[in-house]
């Protein structure tokens, strides 16, 4: 089983969020809009940003990115989805403009009520879905 997400997803840099086109284990996923602006700007927010590089910029295939003020390891990006969705799937990417900048790897959060956060941590062996 998938994991459902309630209101809000931490995540980084440049990405779509997939979802599926029924609430059941359905293997066919549509873009939640993270690209398309469907989720709009004042959806994202991110604990640090770099002026020109805010959270909204979070998006695939745009021409800017969001970029972390800092360079820690303490930074995050936040989609409030706004309902209970089954998410199954996060796509990211780096700069486009030929640097090398790009996130490794990321940890997924989820709340229903932005105080207790879960850690999606994946699959704990071959056959768990």
């Amino acid at each position: 089983m998938r994991p459902l997400l309630d209101r809000t997803l931490q995540i980084l840099l440049k990405l779509s969020l997939l979802r599926a086109v029924a609430a059941s284990d359905c293997p066919v996923s549509s873009p939640l809009g993270m690209e398309s602006g469907v989720i709009e700007d004042s959806q994202i927010s991110a604990f640090s940003f770099r002026t020109s590089n805010e959270p909204y910029n979070a998006r695939l295939n745009g021409n800017n990115e969001w970029r972390a003020d800092d360079s820690d390891q303490n930074q995050w990006l936040q989609v409030d989805l706004h309902k209970t969705i089954v998410l199954t799937g996060i796509q990211t990417q780096g700069q486009h403009n030929g640097r090398d900048r790009y996130v490794t790897s990321f940890e997924v959060s989820y709340s229903d009520d932005e105080m207790d956060w879960t850690v999606f941590t994946g699959n704990s062996d071959q056959n768990q879905v």
